[in-house]
């Protein structure tokens, strides 16, 4: 968060410069090389007063943006600067009369990043804080009928790249990809939201079958300091036969598929299939000619 503060009882009349030039320059120069970044959308430049050390301080919020480390070199936040512009009393001076500017600057900042504890999904899984809000759209059906299942990620972390829950491979469903949706919001200056991945299951197999079986997202949980999974409570129950040998399937005999691998792939004009009607006709008719020729000889 980039502030411009003022301490109480500074007697420095000053006003912004420019502010938009010089934001837009200060961006350029803000993000680390080794880190991604969400930036929240500010309408306006918002003020408050905050209090350190007994004293009170009024601030203007200018910009605000969130770092995310690729790795665990530092980070490295240059020195930024803010030119304003001094309010000064009108005289009959001409020189005294020109605008004056003072800079304010901020000092470098450099940032340890620690590294994950070992674990087999280290360098993939995301880091935050993380809940689960689950749904399904029914808990009972048939074999061969389809379902809604949603698993939403709720909490703090970097919401837009949160990956896919992973999910087992299993003949016991067919699972479509999920269509995905994000909200990300800053909420007491921390970035927050959800992430909802809507699948849609067919089932196979009848049976009794725990999603958490199928369903889970592992990740770093920063409040807890362990890695932790978000799992599924939710129970489907599956009736009816299975799918597998039923012959529902385009590639489980069904005659019209089988004769695609068999028959030829010669193409035959229609003109010239109704001549090879025609031949035919023809050829049958002289059959019967000579048929009667020959009874009648005898």
């Amino acid at each position: 968060t980039l502030l411009f503060c003022i301490p109480e009882g500074n007697k420095t009349t000053i006003k912004f410069n420019d502010l938009g030039t010089q934001l837009t320059e200060i961006v350029k120069k803000v993000k680390p090389e080794n880190c991604t970044q969400e930036t929240v959308t500010l309408d306006s430049i918002q003020q408050g007063i905050l209090v350190q050390g007994g004293k009170k301080i009024s601030y203007y919020k200018l910009y605000e943006t969130f770092f995310f480390p690729i790795n665990n070199k530092k980070i490295e936040l240059t020195s930024l600067s803010l030119t304003m512009l001094l309010n000064k009393k009108p005289n009959n001076k001409e020189e005294d009369n020109k605008p004056s500017f003072i800079t304010y600057s901020s000092k470098p900042l450099l940032i340890e990043v620690k590294n994950l504890p070992p674990h087999p999904w280290r360098d993939l899984v995301a880091v935050g804080n993380y809940n689960l809000i689950e749904s399904i759209s029914t808990q009972k059906l048939k074999t061969g009928k389809s379902f809604n299942y949603i698993f939403t990620i709720t909490g703090e972390g970097n919401i837009n790249q949160l990956s896919k829950p992973m999910w087992s491979t299993t003949s016991n469903f067919e699972i479509f990809e999920p269509e995905i949706d994000r909200v990300v919001q800053n909420k007491d200056n921390m970035l927050t939201g959800s992430c909802v991945f809507n699948y849609f299951i067919i089932p196979h197999e009848p049976g009794v079958f725990g999603m958490k079986d199928y369903f889970k997202y592992i990740y770093f949980n920063t409040e807890k300091k362990r890695y932790d999974t978000l799992s599924s409570k939710l129970v489907l129950q599956v009736y009816g036969d299975s799918k597998h040998n039923s012959g529902e399937s385009l590639n489980t005999g069904d005659s019209f598929y089988d004769l695609i691998q068999t028959e030829s792939n010669f193409f035959i004009s229609k003109n010239a299939k109704e001549v090879y009607i025609l031949l035919a006709k023809v050829f049958i008719l002289v059959l019967v000619v000579l048929l009667v020729i020959l009874i009648i000889r005898i």
